[in-house]
């Protein structure tokens, strides 16, 4: 027996949930399907919290697509009445004297700067002593400077997924968890999806599937994506007040090597009440059904030592929560937001390259767009495999 709809959203994490929000706004028949049941703790999309920031120093494509994810948050709180959006400013530090190579940009700062500048997005670039000034108690040298926009700040990655969900099933969308996509394939002018308890028969499909996607790309595009296992930790300060996000923003700390760089988060009203850290590894691959989702003590102590004792005072090194999730990334650390090569109905989202989830509600907007066949909001030409 075949369940038919116009589309069909395979994974229902950030992107997933955010497009098959915007399909249902525009009445169509659409629904998502998800191997877990979302927000869950098995992908790219969980972890209490998501920095956003407007100054995308990546590229400067992204900068309409995180204006209009900005403006879909807003729109999204007026509508569930809740807060899904911290703005508590955030910081990148780096050193003036070496080069800032972070996501695929040479000097992430500089072009920071340049962006703010072009979109006068507000920004202020401090030296050593004005970062200190604000935050006494990080350890910096003499050759730091800090990139700070005040309207940068926090997403909740959970709320958002369950809001965007409440809405699209509220707006007629059908979801469907616990269901595993197995195969699909065209068959005359309709896209079939067998699941471990269906097959639906679609006009068109998006697999918005995070780590999951090399299941399902041609063996063309497969070596077009990586994924690699994050750590992220949750250190206990001395004084949740110094580290609150009502006095520390974010902070992402560039280092003279990839694997120098790291990003702290302020401590929230909700949640857990310590520091969230985390770093990036691009070493070790892996696919999220065969990887070891522990975090050893070792490991623990072993960042601790490295990337938080030396950097920010009043910090323990107990680690009160510790998680993983993963980054699926493309050598440009650009997204990947195209159709199969020999079908428009049948559109690849993912490879979001550790920098996704501040652009998600705009993508779920472009999304909708693509596979309508409606002229994009922004040009999309970036994101081609």
């Amino acid at each position: 027996m075949k369940t038919y709809y116009d589309v069909l959203v395979v994974g229902l994490g950030a992107m997933g949930s955010a497009a098959i929000y915007q399909l249902s706004k525009r009445g169509i028949k659409v629904a998502g399907v998800d191997q877990y049941q979302p927000p869950h703790s098995y992908g790219s999309s969980h972890g209490e919290t998501r920095i956003t920031r407007l100054a995308v120093g990546e590229e400067e494509g992204y900068v309409p697509l995180v204006q209009e994810s900005h403006s879909i948050w807003k729109l999204l709180e007026e509508e569930t009445a809740q807060e899904l959006f911290n703005r508590c400013g955030g910081y990148v530090i780096g050193n003036q004297h070496t080069k800032m190579f972070f996501h695929g940009t040479d000097n992430f700062i500089q072009y920071a700067v340049e962006l703010a500048e072009k979109y006068q997005i507000k920004h202020q670039l401090h030296s050593s002593s004005e970062i200190q000034h604000v935050i006494p108690f990080l350890q910096l040298s003499k050759d730091n400077i800090g990139f700070y926009e005040p309207d940068a700040g926090l997403l909740y990655p959970e709320k958002i997924i369950t809001s965007f969900l409440n809405l699209a099933e509220k707006n007629g969308a059908s979801l469907f968890f616990h269901e595993k996509v197995l195969k699909y394939a065209m068959v005359d002018n309709y896209v079939l999806i067998t699941t471990n308890q269906r097959v639906f028969k679609v006009g068109k499909v998006v697999f918005t599937a995070g780590p999951w996607i090399k299941d399902f790309l041609p063996n063309v595009y497969k070596n077009k994506v990586k994924v690699y296992k994050q750590e992220i930790f949750w250190f206990r300060p001395i004084d949740l007040k110094k580290i609150h996000a009502t006095v520390f923003p974010w902070i992402i700390w560039i280092g003279k090597e990839l694997t120098d760089f790291c990003t702290f988060f302020p401590v929230l009203d909700h949640g857990t009440k310590g520091m969230k850290f985390v770093t990036e590894q691009y070493i070790d691959e892996c696919h999220p059904d065969m990887v070891d989702r522990t975090v050893s003590d070792k490991k623990v102590n072993a960042v601790y030592q490295r990337y938080i004792k030396h950097k920010i005072e009043g910090v323990t090194n107990e680690c009160i929560k510790k998680d993983v999730c993963f980054y699926t990334v493309t050598p440009d650390a650009n997204f990947i937001i195209d159709f199969h090569p020999d079908s428009t109905s049948i559109l690849f989202v993912s490879s979001c390259s550790g920098h996704g989830f501040k652009h998600a509600a705009g993508i779920g907007r472009l999304i909708t767009e693509k596979i309508m066949g409606a002229p994009t909001f922004v040009d999309d030409s970036l994101f081609t495999f």
